[in-house]
This record gives C-alpha cells, sequence and structure tokens, in this order.
C-alpha cells in the first residue's frame, strides 16, 4: 500500500449565518479572554567599540528570552487543560509571537546593561494559534527556534571576540578591523531583530507587515538566509509554492548550516513526493539542529513514501522522544507498523 503524506484539514463550514454567529463568538471571546502577565529582566556587557542603542537590545532580547520562557509554561499548560498537547517548543514560539510589551525599564552600570521587561499574554491570542492548520504552526515553530539559535551563534562570536580583545589582563586597543567585525555583527543583530517582527507577524497572520519585515531585512544584508526562508515560508502561504522552493533555496546557498531553509524545504519536498529530496535536506537539518523534532517527523513521512518502515518508525520514535507531546507523530508511527 502507498503512503502519500497529507495535511488533515477540518471540514469546510457554510451558511451566512453561521459564519456571522462564528464571528460574534469569537469577538466574544476576544473582549472577555484572560490576559496573563509576566516580566523578567536581561542583562548584556557591551564591549568597547559597540553602539549603545545595540547593545541594550542585547539585554532587552535576554529579557524577552526570559520572559517568554514563563509565558510558554503558561501557553503549554493552557492548552493541555483545553485538550490540545503541544510541544514545547510550540509553547515557546506561542508565548514569544503572542507577548505585548507593557513595560521596560533600563539600568545602564558602567558597561553594563539590565533591562527589566513586563509583558502579557492574551487567551484569545492563543487560541488563533492554537487553531492554525498543522503545517502552518510547525512553519512557525521553525521559524522561532532558528531565530534563537541564530542570537545564540551571535551572541558567541561576539564573546569570542571580546576575549580575543583582551590580552595578559588588559584590553587591546581597537582596530580598524575590530571596528569592521562590530559593524558587520551588529547589522546581523538588527536583521535578526526584523526578523523576529516577521515571526510575530506569520504568527499572528498579517502577511503584509510579514512582507516589509522580510524586504526591511534584505535591504539591511542581502545575503541574510534568515530573510530568505521568511519570504519563502510567505510565498507558501500566498499560493505560490514554487517561488518557495526558489526562496529556500536561496537561503540554503547564502549558508549551507541554516537548518530552517532545509527543513521548509524538506517539507516541501514531501508534500511534492519528491522522497529522496526530502530525506536529504532533512538529513542536513537533523545533523545542524538534532533538537528539532520536525526533521525526524516529516522526514518519517518520507521513509513511509518509499516503503522504507523500519527508517519510518525510527524516525518517528526519535520525535517522539524529543516531544513527547507531539500528538502527529504517533499517528504517523501507527501507519508505518
Amino acid at each position: 500500500m502507498d503512503y502519500q503524506y497529507h495535511e488533515i484539514r477540518g471540514p469546510r463550514v457554510f451558511g451566512v449565518i453561521f459564519a456571522v454567529c462564528m464571528v460574534l463568538l469569537a469577538v466574544t471571546h476576544a473582549a472577555f479572554a484572560a490576559v496573563s502577565s509576566f516580566s523578567a529582566t536581561g542583562e548584556y556587557t557591551a564591549g568597547d567599540g559597540e553602539t549603545p542603542s545595540v547593545a541594550e537590545e542585547r539585554a532587552f532580547l535576554h529579557a524577552k528570552q526570559n520572559v517568554a520562557k514563563q509565558a510558554a509554561s503558561y501557553v503549554e499548560k493552557y492548552a493541555k487543560d483545553a485538550n490540545n498537547r503541544i510541544t514545547k517548543d510550540r509553547s515557546f514560539a506561542i508565548a514569544w509571537n503572542s507577548l505585548r510589551e507593557t513595560q521596560r525599564t533600563t539600568q545602564k552600570i558602567g558597561n553594563q546593561i539590565v533591562v527589566k521587561l513586563s509583558g502579557s499574554l492574551n487567551d484569545a491570542d492563543i487560541d488563533v494559534a492554537l487553531q492554525r492548520s498543522e503545517k502552518a504552526q510547525v512553519k512557525a515553530t521553525l521559524l522561532v527556534a532558528e531565530l534563537q539559535r541564530s542570537a545564540a551563534r551571535l551572541e558567541q562570536e561576539v564573546a569570542t571576540w571580546k576575549d580575543s580583545s583582551v590580552n595578559g589582563g588588559e584590553k587591546k586597543r581597537l582596530t580598524d578591523e575590530d571596528a569592521a567585525f562590530i559593524k558587520e555583527q551588529e547589522t546581523k543583530f538588527l536583521v535578526e531583530r526584523v526578523l523576529d517582527r516577521s515571526c510575530q507577524a506569520y504568527e499572528k497572520q498579517e502577511y503584509g507587515e510579514m512582507r516589509a519585515a522580510c524586504e526591511e531585512a534584505l535591504r539591511l544584508d542581502y545575503k541574510s538566509p534568515g530573510a530568505y526562508t521568511h519570504r519563502g515560508v510567505l510565498c507558501e502561504e500566498e499560493g505560490n509554492p514554487e517561488k518557495a522552493l526558489a526562496e529556500y533555496t536561496r537561503a540554503i546557498a547564502e549558508d549551507m548550516n541554516f537548518a530552517a531553509a532545509y527543513e521548509c524545504r524538506g517539507i516541501y519536498y514531501v508534500e511534492k513526493a519528491q522522497y529522496e529530496r526530502a530525506v536529504s535536506d532533512l538529513n542536513k537539518a537533523s545533523a545542524i539542529a538534532p533538537e528539532s523534532a520536525a526533521s525526524y517527523y516529516y522526514r518519517g513521512f518520507a521513509y513511509l513514501g518509499t516503503k522504507k518502515y523500519r527508517k519510518a518508525i525510527a524516525d518517528f520514535t526519535s520525535a517522539v522522544n524529543i516531544s513527547p507531546n507531539y500528538g502527529e507523530v504517533y499517528a504517523g508511527r501507527g501507519r508505518a507498523y
């Protein structure tokens, strides 16, 4: 029996009266939905030559990460109470994209910057995120996960540079090479902050804002793999999968270690029943980001398509081991037995 990956869609509902009732229900729910508040701090120690405003944004990023971790626990429990078990990565992505900043204070002591951030999370926003299609939720989660990996990578590169700028306990004088490095790193960081807006826009289905963010990111850095990946996801939403494929391929050409681009292109190939290509891309994605359950999940479907059932079972099991709440994986594994 041949297996094809397919996305399960809910039944289509027709009727003007029913549609109006649903809209009224949604508006009523949004009006009375609970709002939860979270707060945390983030710190950053600026090095010589760093732009103060960018250094402050780095501290803000740390604060947002800490707030999002708190909010993610709430999202996971909220979904569970609604009989909707989601992965920890998905919980974090919803929290990250749905948080609304309510207050920010900044304190500077020498080169150290401390940002205290307060944010709110509306249950209605969580509901909207949970009601999206399976693939859209996967893509939203992949984009946020890549954003976190990129932030960690950039921070490590800056930390390494700071260590190299100290010689025998004394700071070395900044060179033109140091200045060029700082400028490059800050540009990449600012691109990631713009792509953060793109992530939020995608979660909220604000595609015009998402496109604007992608174009702004490319103006800052026309080689940004993240911008091309985000634009590829947008193209799929707009019903242009061939253009999306070109965007994913361009992203990989710019950075052959960009996991999200391989994951998105691999998912595209699974849906087009180009299973060997899918396996190749998802192999690379899982090697770069082994913590991503989605790579194993979709590669499992690719193996189903080529009737390699043992490999499919192994991949679905790997996805379960990473994310036990990844409910769709169990259905996939059941088909492989």
